[in-house]
């Protein structure tokens, strides 16, 4: 597996399994932008508010 895709593997898994910004916050910057279209995540502006 690559570096890349290892990391960004990692970064998925601290994002969804509750890890929380700590967990995130190695692998993006502090104003990392966020979007998505289900309607309870539409205020959901950075990575920081989702993580």
């Amino acid at each position: 597996m690559s570096l890349i895709t290892e990391t960004a593997r990692t970064f998925f898994e601290a994002c969804e399994t509750g890890k929380g910004w700590e967990g995130c916050s190695a692998y993006c910057t502090t104003d990392a932008t966020f979007s998505a279209q289900a309607e309870p995540l539409l205020d959901v502006k950075s990575v920081e508010q989702y993580a």
